[in-house]
């Protein structure tokens, strides 16, 4: 990470871009050369990653309170790695493996729909960069492994920490705003009004701007501190263990019902994959603590008890999850190629205030698999759902240890099951951490095939 100096730089200058906020010709420019040294920084892909594993999970408030050029740090990251590939190692673009051919055959079905629903290219273009940002990030990344130039063979280890570090931050304040409600002003003021509302009262907010990302988060930093302690036989087992605490207190104290299953069902598969019995007996502890903090926390087992709850599914059914698939089906029975990207309640339709007939106004989805449905059709719904599947067919045979192919696979499991309840492939705070994790399971230079000598060598 020999260009650490660089990104704090880019950290001074984008500081410095947020306090001449009244000084919006200075704020831009400030803005742009924070952005340019960091395009510098990210030249080197350890730091890239350091960066974004870093940066990732203040994203979202970095962006309610900076400049417009400021929003988009991690895509300049991304976009810095990718044009060193298209500079260095142009030969390496047609060396597709099928997550990258089936993201490509996604891209181009939602692209389509678009164009033939007459809809802006622009949400395309968000939506699809909301998608496939850290898609493109594993396809650089391997890539550059591939000719010798790629991260350090060390490098997951290394930015565990970072990512731990960055979120337990996060629920320091998220955590401490329920108890000392004050260090809730550090919430922006266009979320004060989500942060008082019904739904969102007595959940923690502030440097994310969603309670059930808040508790996701931890359970992906969970994840990852997991396995980091597992490679050393939990030798630092005196930091792991109230580190395990505080992350699993992130995840009750989110509220989140989605985030209390997936830790469920991680600390199943980490209970089917552990090795020693005592391993096998802290997992259990962890299940038996989360599952006595639902239910005798009064807020939790409230939240618990009335999921299914006949007043629930009434809401639901009026302008939930279930009114999502009523029309979402109504929908692709009218519009089978797709209404397009960015028109059934992602956040393109949201930034560009636009939406298929029929859909109400401001409507969001909470549901990614429902919108790509509409959005792209059948068809494009089928070649995301083949892209998952490539996905786990790279990590089953990827030339890795089991610690970082199991990890992948926990955090590729967290991620699917969240999004059929919120739009979390487009969450860049947690699709980082899967496809950075699989990018970097192997880092041995081997030379990627071409498509061609690939038809070549089949045909002989």
């Amino acid at each position: 990470m020999a260009r650490v100096p660089l990104v704090l730089v880019a950290l001074a200058l984008g500081l410095a871009a947020v306090l001449a906020a009244g000084h919006r010709s200075l704020a831009l420019a400030l803005s742009l050369a924070a952005l340019a040294a960091l395009v510098a920084a990210a030249w080197d892909a350890d730091t890239a990653l350091a960066f974004l594993f870093a940066f990732l999970p203040f994203r979202t408030w970095v962006a309610a309170i900076s400049p417009l050029p400021l929003h988009f740090a991690a895509d300049a990251v991304v976009f810095t790695l990718a044009v060193r590939v298209l500079v260095r190692h142009p030969r390496t673009l047609l060396a597709l493996d099928a997550v990258e051919v089936l993201g490509l055959l996604f891209a181009a079905v939602g692209l389509l729909a678009t164009v033939h629903a007459h809809v802006r290219l622009a949400g395309a273009a968000l939506e699809l960069r909301d998608l496939m940002l850290f898609w493109l990030l594993y396809a650089a990344v391997r890539r550059l492994q591939a000719a010798g130039e790629g991260p350090s063979p060390d490098l997951w280890p290394r930015l565990v920490p970072l990512a731990v570090a960055a979120v337990a931050v996060i629920g320091l304040q998220g955590l401490g705003a329920l108890a000392f409600p004050p260090l809730g002003h550090l919430l922006p003021g266009a979320w004060q009004h989500e942060a008082i509302s019904r739904v969102n009262r007595g959940r923690p907010y502030g440097l994310v701007n969603n309670p059930n990302v808040f508790g996701e988060l931890a359970l992906f930093a969970l994840v990852l501190a997991y396995f980091r302690a597992r490679a050393n036989a939990f030798a630092p087992l005196a930091a792991f263990l109230p580190l395990t605490a505080f992350l699993l207190a992130m995840v009750l104290f989110s509220y989140s019902r989605t985030a209390w299953l997936v830790a469920f069902l991680a600390l199943a598969v980490a209970f089917a994959a552990a090795r020693a019995a005592g391993e096998r007996v802290g997992l259990v502890l962890a299940a038996v603590a989360l599952a006595a903090g639902i239910a005798f926390l009064p807020h939790a087992h409230h939240r618990a008890v009335t999921v299914a709850s006949r007043s629930t599914l009434r809401h639901s059914a009026r302008a939930g999850r279930l009114e999502t698939l009523r029309l979402a089906v109504a929908l692709v029975r009218r519009r089978p190629l797709g209404t397009g990207l960015g028109t059934f309640g992602s956040g393109a339709a949201h930034v560009f205030h636009q939406s298929a007939p029929g859909v109400p106004h401001r409507f969001y989805a909470d549901d990614n698999y429902a919108a790509i449905l509409v959005e792209t059709g059948p068809l494009g719904l089928v070649l995301f759902l083949l892209t998952g599947l490539a996905v786990l067919y790279r990590i089953r045979t990827a030339e890795a240890p089991a610690d970082p192919r199991l990890a992948a696979f926990m955090l590729f499991l967290a991620l699917a099951v969240i999004a059929a309840a919120a739009n979390a492939w487009e969450e860049l705070e947690l699709t980082l951490y899967p496809w950075a994790t699989l990018a970097l399971l192997s880092g041995r230079r081997r030379p990627l095939p071409s498509l061609p000598a690939r038809l070549m060598a089949g045909r002989a």
